[in-house]
C-alpha cells in the first residue's frame, strides 16, 4: 500500500521532471523536506516507513529495499505536516496512532489469527458501571490503496458487545477505511457529561473543503446518528466558543475558523484538536493551529494553544 501511496504523491507533484537519470533517492527528498518543502516530507517518510525506494533509470521503475525507520518517518511526516502538507498530516497521525496501538493492552479476541488496528483503541463507560467499554478499530480487508476496518465494542471483561457493518461501503458512516483520505473514530465518549456516550467520526477532507464529522450516540445498545456536523468558529477574533453546525456551505471556510482533526485529551470532555482557516480567498493561504478544547452541550470551549496558528 505505501508503494501506491508514493506513487500517488508523485502523480500529485506536478514539478517532478521523470526524465532518464531522474534521482528519487532518499537523500533528495530529506535535502529538498530541509528546504521547507512539505511534500517532500511526506515523501522521504514514507520511504522511512515502508522501507522501499522506486528508482526510476529512464526506462523502467525499480524497487530498492532500505532499513525501516518508524522514528524517522514520524518525524518526517510531522515535519511536513507543520510545512502545511496535508498527505504529511494524515500518514502522521496514522502512524502515531499505529505506534500507540501496539502499546496498549491485550487485543480483543476477534476469532481470527490477524489482528490489525490503525488507531489506537477509545474507552466509554456506556452503562455507568464505573468499568469502561472499549470501542476497537479492526482491520477488515485490505485493498489496492489502503484497508477497510471493522468497528467492535467489547464489555471491560472482553466480550463483545456490539459490532459494526461488514459492507465495505464508503459511504457507510460505520466503515472505517483508510485510502487517499480517512474515515476513522476520533472521540469515544461522554463529551458532554449527560451520561450518554458519543462517537464522533473523521470524514476525508482537502485543504479548500469545510470539514464535516460523522456523530452518533449510544442509545438502546445500538449508535444513533446525528447530522454530520463541522465545528466552527464564524466570529473572529479567534478563541472561546465553538458550535457544531451542520447548515454552512463550502464558503464558510472563508474567515472562519474550523476543526479538523480531534484526538482524545487526558481528561474526559477534552480533546487535541487541529484547527484552520483560509485567510486568503484568493490564494488559498491556509493557517493552522493546535489547542485544547472542552466540548459543551452545543460545541467546544477552547482551553489554550499548543500550537499558536501560523
Amino acid at each position: 500500500m505505501k508503494n501506491i501511496r508514493l506513487f500517488s504523491l508523485l502523480f500529485c507533484l506536478g514539478s517532478i521532471d521523470l526524465s532518464a537519470g531522474w534521482d528519487q533517492s532518499l537523500d533528495r527528498w530529506v535535502s529538498e523536506c530541509n528546504l521547507g518543502m512539505g511534500s517532500r516530507c511526506a515523501l522521504a517518510g514514507s520511504l522511512y516507513e515502508s522501507g522501499t525506494m522506486i528508482v526510476w533509470d529512464g526506462r523502467a521503475n525499480h524497487s530498492s529495499k532500505m532499513p525501516v525507520n518508524l522514528s524517522k518517518a514520524l518525524s518526517y511526516y510531522k515535519k511536513g505536516c507543520d510545512l502545511g502538507d496535508r498527505f504529511a498530516c494524515g500518514d502522521y497521525h496514522k502512524l502515531s496512532a499505529k505506534i500507540t496501538a501496539k502499546k496498549t493492552g491485550p487485543s480483543p479476541n476477534t476469532g481470527s489469527k490477524t489482528y490489525s488496528i490503525p488507531v489506537a483503541p477509545l474507552e466509554c463507560d456506556i452503562d455507568k458501571d464505573g468499568k469502561k467499554e472499549r470501542l476497537y478499530t479492526v482491520l477488515d480487508q485490505k485493498m489496492e490503496g489502503g484497508s477497510f476496518y471493522q468497528l467492535q465494542l467489547y464489555r471491560s471483561d472482553g466480550t463483545l458487545l456490539w459490532a459494526g457493518p461488514r459492507d465495505r461501503k464508503f459511504e457507510n458512516p460505520l466503515t472505517p477505511y483508510d485510502d487517499m483520505g480517512s474515515q476513522m473514530p476520533e472521540i469515544f465518549a461522554d463529551i458532554d457529561k449527560d451520561g450518554v456516550c458519543e462517537l464522533i467520526i473523521s470524514i476525508p477532507y482537502t485543504e479548500v473543503d469545510l470539514v464535516f464529522h460523522h456523530r452518533f450516540r449510544w442509545i438502546h445498545n445500538r449508535f444513533v446518528r446525528l447530522r454530520d456536523a463541522a465545528l466552527i468558529q464564524s466570529n473572529p477574533p479567534l478563541g472561546g466558543h465553538f458550535t457544531w453546525r451542520s447548515d454552512l456551505g463550502k464558503n464558510a471556510i472563508f474567515h472562519s475558523w474550523f476543526v479538523l482533526e480531534l484526538k482524545p485529551g487526558k481528561n474526559v470532555g477534552e480533546a487535541l484538536t487541529e484547527i484552520a482557516t483560509v485567510s486568503d480567498p484568493k490564494r488559498y493561504l491556509i493557517r493552522r493551529g493546535k489547542a485544547l478544547m472542552r466540548f459543551t452541550r452545543d460545541g467546544a470551549d477552547l482551553i489554550r494553544w499548543i500550537e499558536v496558528p501560523h
